[in-house]
């Protein structure tokens, strides 16, 4: 099952400038189609979203802003642009792939990526070498599916999804975490070593319909940040079975 399948939040044309209604006799008590109904975005969309520029992927590596908290990631910014693209592959062997990430400035990082023989089970090892950039901050990002109702259990605590809004939280530091999702059926748990904060919010895209603008809850996305000053940090993800 797709469940890293995210639809990434685009920025449509409806979204920066309303068509105006259509004027004239004829047409006045005759039904309108989308396009030609004038309506401006909620505030509270604008206030609890943001574009993505790139896919919404997982076991990725992002360097980070100083003081990020949940509600600027939800927004994002250029700073999602630092993501650590593959440079090269470095090795490949039957139990897993190695690359070698980067840049910007200098900044590298080893990623190697292992799977069970089912393919039920992933594991993602990541190395970061700073080079003279000193401490930087950075973190691994997850994008997962949850286009309706599921819930996320960590750190003792149980966070249930309706399938509408929820702002953006944080989970302090936490050595595992399960995400299950009603549609599509899907139970991921996820294990990181060393425990790191995770930062997370719901992604929403934004249409448009005959009654309006609307909210649609697509994913849930989760930052893994490790404790300051580490520079490894091993994630695995199991998909619970028997919805293999």
């Amino acid at each position: 099952q797709a469940v890293t399948d995210v639809m990434a939040r685009r920025r449509e044309a409806y979204h920066l400038e309303a068509p105006q209604p259509v004027e004239g006799e004829d047409e006045r008590d005759s039904p309108r189609s989308i396009h030609e109904i004038h309506a401006a975005i909620p505030e509270a969309f604008i206030e609890r979203g943001g574009w993505d520029r790139a896919p919404r992927v997982s076991g990725v590596e992002l360097l980070l802003p100083a003081g990020l908290t949940p509600r600027r990631l939800l927004a994002g910014g250029s700073w999602r642009d630092a993501q650590l693209i593959p440079a090269r592959a470095e090795a490949s062997s039957d139990d897993g792939l190695s690359w070698e990430v980067g840049p910007p400035d200098r900044i590298r990082a080893r990623r190697r990526v292992s799977a069970s023989t089912d393919g039920c089970r992933l594991q993602f090892e990541h190395l970061l070498d700073d080079g003279d950039a000193g401490m930087v901050e950075w973190g691994v990002e997850w994008n997962l599916a949850l286009p309706g109702r599921g819930s996320l259990t960590a750190a003792g605590s149980v966070t249930t999804f309706d399938g509408s809004w929820i702002a953006p939280f944080k989970i302090e530091a936490t050595g595992e975490l399960t995400v299950r999702s009603e549609a599509p059926a899907s139970e991921v748990h996820l294990e990181c070593e060393p425990p790191c904060r995770v930062l997370a919010h719901l992604v929403e895209t934004v249409v448009r319909s005959e009654s309006g603008f609307e909210g649609v809850i697509q994913g849930l996305c989760l930052l893994f940040t490790p404790p300051r000053g580490q520079r490894r940090v091993r994630i695995t993800a199991s998909l619970a079975p028997p919805r293999c």
